[in-house]
């Protein structure tokens, strides 16, 4: 996990944990770590030019991983009400990540992370599953495991805004990716669309 790690981060992360000591508020570490990983995405997406391909999957990869590590704890070890097993909400959890997972297999790492929109690989139509079955299968599944964490009153009751959130987030990359919104440079070989 330390290669998830570089100055930029280290610095980044030392940041946050001083103004949630400086302010007594766990608040706001979670909040400027939770959402770091959709803003990446969402501009690498629309720049493609001059990416450290490297440097934005480590990133990417670091802040999801926080942002989740930090919800399964809030879901599992709740503070204000006891946590509650609530079997629907494992399953849509577990439902959703492992459709994630066969996504990212069915891509591959590099293609997850927008290799071939920031033209590091050819362009592939990928039909495995669960291409072809589910429209936008990496988001739909990621939407649906929130939706899991949502589902139990506990998590929903200690934390309303953050899947919300989280799903705002993947709702606008979404809109991205559907209607193809990136930056047009005047020698992009197809500057036609806008």
């Amino acid at each position: 996990m330390i290669w998830l790690l570089d100055q930029r981060n280290v610095l980044y992360l030392l940041f946050t944990l001083a103004l949630w000591r400086a302010t007594g508020v766990y608040e706001v570490f979670f909040a400027l770590t939770s959402f770091v990983h959709y803003f990446r995405n969402i501009s690498t997406f629309y720049i493609r030019r001059g990416i450290d391909f490297g440097s934005f999957k480590r990133d990417v990869l670091l802040f999801k991983s926080l942002a989740l590590l930090q919800m399964f704890y809030h879901y599992l070890f709740p503070s204000v009400l006891p946590f509650s097993l609530d079997f629907i909400s494992i399953a849509m959890i577990l439902t959703g990540y492992v459709v994630s997972v066969m996504t990212t297999n069915a891509l591959g790492i590099d293609r997850t992370y927008f290799a071939a929109e920031l033209g590091m690989v050819e362009p592939k139509w990928i039909t495995q599953f669960p291409y072809g079955y589910i429209p936008h299968p990496m988001i739909v599944s990621q939407i649906f495991a929130l939706l899991g964490l949502y589902k139990a009153s506990h998590f929903r009751n200690e934390w309303p805004y953050v899947v919300p959130i989280h799903i705002t987030m993947y709702l606008i990359h979404m809109m991205q990716e559907q209607f193809d919104i990136y930056k047009r440079y005047p020698d992009d070989a197809n500057n036609s669309k806008l």
